[in-house]
């Protein structure tokens, strides 16, 4: 459970105050879980982000972790050509008008992906700049898997038993949805969870090789996180939000989890999917993005709300299809 966390215009104004503002804020919470707010004022507007999900409020609100990591993802992109946005505070203490961490950035131009979608016949270029933004990213290598939380990345390998996310190892991911099968097996009719178990026993012997090298990977990637500005006709990305997740692994992991919500936004007729891969420069491997998929979790489908309700559903979905226009005809 999120606790409510508020802030007043008081200590808005004075987070402001920091970066030049002396007049008054307006602030507008646009986000819970976590908790970001817009702050408009006289030197312009800005996002502060305070990081209130349940494994960081298990360590107090001094846990600072999510702002070093946060920033020192945007350092490793911008440190490569990319766009980012503009860190304006990251703060690790306590001594400020918060009295807990924060990220103060100021408000990327543009608009995310997510508001060029209404009229899909026009998202093509939108989804070619992004596809073309999500290469770039990825082509950023590192010798560990993990967090991404500097310039150089993980500088040393994870210790052994330690936790790690499914687009760190091949490992992680078939356990996870060894867990997910085991979790779910009720739900599941008999052909789909024998099919689903075969899927799994492969898992990480076809996907190894997609961690090696490890690539920056976004590691939440949304729609929504995307922003971009048309620019004399063409489009190009301004920054992407929300790296608290940044790692080091499999970048097919972006491409798994930006697909299950363009699926659910876009008509398989229109084959969005071919302008996002013609800008990454190349289709990825079908059934390896088919694997991927049986190893996510339910959550992982249901948010979107145009999935089929059922697990068993979305799995059989996924087993079953045998092309592009398959996979993302939710119709």
């Amino acid at each position: 459970m999120v606790r409510p966390v508020a802030i007043t215009e008081r200590q808005a104004r004075q987070v402001l105050g920091r970066v030049g503002g002396t007049g008054p804020v307006r602030v507008e919470r646009v986000h819970a879980y976590n908790h970001v707010w817009r702050l408009a004022g006289d030197a312009g507007t800005f996002f502060l982000k305070v990081y209130t999900k349940p494994w960081y409020a298990a360590h107090g609100p001094a846990h600072a972790f999510p702002v070093t990591h946060e920033a020192g993802a945007w350092r490793c992109l911008r440190a490569h050509g990319l766009a980012t946005p503009e860190v304006m505070a990251a703060e690790t203490g306590t001594a400020n008008p918060l009295g807990r961490p924060f990220l103060l950035t100021r408000e990327l131009a543009g608009e995310p992906l997510t508001g060029l979608l209404g009229e899909w016949r026009a998202a093509g270029a939108p989804l070619r700049a992004v596809g073309e933004c999500l290469r770039r990213v990825h082509s950023v290598t590192f010798e560990f898997p993990g967090y991404v939380s500097s310039e150089e990345g993980p500088t040393r390998p994870r210790r052994p038993g330690a936790w790690q996310h499914r687009c760190w190892t091949a490992e992680a991911r078939e356990r996870l949805a060894r867990q997910t099968l085991e979790e779910e097996a009720a739900g599941l009719s008999a052909d789909v969870r024998a099919r689903l178990d075969q899927a799994i026993a492969s898992m990480g012997e076809r996907l190894r090789p997609s961690y090696e090298p490890p690539r920056f990977v976004h590691g939440d990637c949304h729609a929504n996180a995307c922003f971009l500005v048309e620019v004399d006709g063409e489009w190009r990305v301004t920054g992407t939000v929300d790296m608290e997740v940044a790692s080091a692994g499999d970048a097919g992991e972006d491409l798994m989890k930006l697909c299950i919500e363009l699926a659910t936004a876009l008509p398989a007729s229109s084959r969005w999917w071919d302008a996002l891969f013609d800008g990454y420069g190349a289709s990825p491997d079908f059934d390896l993005v088919k694997l991927r998929l049986l190893g996510a979790t339910p959550a992982d489908f249901a948010w979107t709300g145009g999935w089929p309700e059922s697990w068993d559903a979305v799995v059989r979905h996924v087993l079953d299809a045998r092309s592009w226009r398959e996979l993302f005809d939710l119709g």
